[in-house]
């Protein structure tokens, strides 16, 4: 085949009209009219730009005798999910370096509110080992105060970070194609990033091994130990919450990864089952962080409650993977 019979060949195995394929590659539909039909070729720029839209080489464009290797083939609608949404998003070099440095800047932001939101009591077990955690004392108010200040922080946090990322939406639910090259470089960078996110894995769980240690050497009966022991909580509370940031910074840039190569918890089926579940996912965080704080509040249980958060991911694990097989056994019928 010609390149002209092979732009029009793959333009309607992605289901596109001439009218969508230009405004992809950026040109007018009649450009890729007298492309179909041989009346004129495209320069080297907008070859390279077809490339990446297609998901194919320059070389298969360009080289009448070169067939399209098998594993560069389009996707038919059997593949993309139950929804038969043939049309496939391209997404450009530029595109998936632009979302991950974004990602990047998104995990840090999540990971510092989660941990500020663990730190929150930590001003007020402090006035309570001075003992000074009195109504009237106004350390006990600053304390309320800066728990108060914190957990506000923690909510701007996430909210500001997730309308920032509200413009790469498109990657958690639509089907999607790296462009030609574009897998090949990003592996490249994920490659020694597998490593970095191995470090802090391991840094994470020894701290927090590291902060149970406190509560577990130091009892309130021994008096000689008992002003340690006033202070284990809040020192156990700011390991953890260390150890939080690192857990959250790599796992949220790990799922970005992911996204791209459309692997794990982002394959087309997995985007079904999380639009399905998001809007029980948002009822259900706000609902574990009020469960997290009343205690606290109420009973000072401080040094205990963050027990709360991994229970609750384990907990929704189960829903996610009970729903998912509701919904591919319903497919399956």
């Amino acid at each position: 085949m010609i390149i002209s019979e092979k732009i029009m060949s793959l333009r309607k195995q992605y289901g596109w009209s001439q009218e969508e394929l230009a405004d992809l590659v950026g040109v007018s539909r009649q450009s890729v009219s007298k492309w179909e039909f041989a009346a004129s070729m495209p320069d080297i720029q907008k070859i390279i730009k077809l490339s990446e839209v297609f998901g194919v080489s320059v070389d298969y464009l360009l080289k009448d005798e070169m067939d399209l290797p098998e594993s560069s083939k389009v996707a038919s609608t059997t593949d993309i999910g139950a929804d038969n949404d043939n049309h496939i998003r391209t997404v450009s070099l530029e595109e998936a370096n632009d979302y991950m440095a974004d990602t990047e800047k998104h995990a840090a932001r999540i990971a510092g509110a989660v941990s500020l939101f663990i730190l929150s009591p930590v001003p007020n077990l402090i006035v309570e080992a001075m003992g000074r955690a009195n109504d009237g004392d106004i350390l006990e108010r600053l304390s309320i105060a800066f728990l108060c200040l914190m957990i506000g922080a923690g909510v701007a946090l996430c909210v500001l970070s997730g309308f920032s990322m509200s413009k790469y939406e498109y990657l958690s639910k639509e089907h999607i194609k790296l462009g030609y090259g574009v897998e090949a470089a990003v592996k490249r960078k994920y490659e020694p990033f597998k490593q970095f996110m191995g470090q802090r894995i391991a840094g994470g769980v020894f701290l927090c091994i590291v902060g149970a240690l406190p509560s577990i050497l130091f009892d309130d009966s021994d008096k000689y130990a008992s002003g340690l022991a006033k202070i284990s909580a809040p020192i156990m509370l700011v390991l953890v919450a260390a150890a939080v940031y690192m857990f959250v910074k790599v796992g949220i840039i790990s799922s970005g990864y992911s996204k791209l190569f459309q692997e794990g918890d982002y394959t087309p089926e997995h985007k079904r089952v999380e639009q399905k579940m998001e809007p029980f996912a948002g009822i259900y965080w706000i609902a574990v962080a009020f469960i997290y704080l009343i205690p606290g509040f109420l009973l000072g249980y401080w040094n205990k409650t963050w027990v709360i958060w991994p229970v609750a991911g384990v907990i929704y694990g189960i829903i996610y993977k009970l729903y998912e097989m509701h919904l591919k056994r319903k497919c399956d019928k």
